[in-house]
């Protein structure tokens, strides 16, 4: 991911958060030919970002399910973001030297895709997916008839990517006046992830 300095993201506490909060990636590998096969998933951290894992699962017939088998994989979680015109900048009033761009926060993830063969991992991380989208005292995998919920996980691929590089970034007009940052971020409570047209 291309970072600029001013716009890297470094603390370790606060990309862990973005993570957790934005759980629902895309996680991207090389297929036959060198082809980019993607797929959109949720995923969870599983002990520290520096030499920690992502857990998650492919459905069987997924044929990413067959990439669980040490090849490279890098896992996308996009936070907010919001189109920023450049109308809002004072400083265009003025000059009209400002233009439109996006303002957000991601994280890229990279590292091996390998099976997650441990019954104890596997149902790990089903509990805790379920900890982390539902409410409390909701569904938990105990709440399913055994049988059937055995039945349901032979139709999954369960993994772990270990993660090796972190790049975070969050682009926020940091290379903005203080002026034009402040006026920006007034608009940006009226703006969850809008669609084309939606933000001006």
């Amino acid at each position: 991911m291309y970072v600029p300095e001013h716009f890297r993201l470094e603390d370790r506490a606060e990309i862990a958060a973005l993570v957790a909060a934005n759980a629902f990636a895309m996680l991207v590998t090389a297929g036959e030919g060198g082809v980019p096969v993607a797929t959109h998933l949720p995923l969870m951290l599983d002990g520290p970002l520096d030499g920690g894992r992502l857990l998650g699962h492919f459905a069987r017939p997924n044929p990413q399910g067959a990439h669980a088998d040490g090849r490279p994989a890098l896992a996308i979680f996009a936070a907010e973001h919001a189109y920023v015109s450049p109308l809002w900048y004072p400083s265009f009033r003025e000059t009209r030297r400002q233009v439109p761009t996006w303002n957000y926060r991601a994280v890229h993830l990279t590292g091996h895709l390998e099976p997650l063969t441990d019954p104890a991992d596997v149902a790990r991380m089903m509990e805790g997916f379920a900890a982390m989208f539902e409410v409390e005292g909701g569904w938990t995998p105990a709440a399913t008839d055994p049988d059937y919920y055995s039945r349901l996980l032979r139709g999954i691929v369960p993994f772990a990517l270990r993660i090796e590089r972190v790049e975070a970034k969050a682009k926020l007009g940091q290379n903005k006046s203080a002026e034009d940052r402040a006026a920006v971020n007034a608009r940006l409570p009226e703006l969850a992830s809008p669609g084309p047209g939606k933000g001006a």
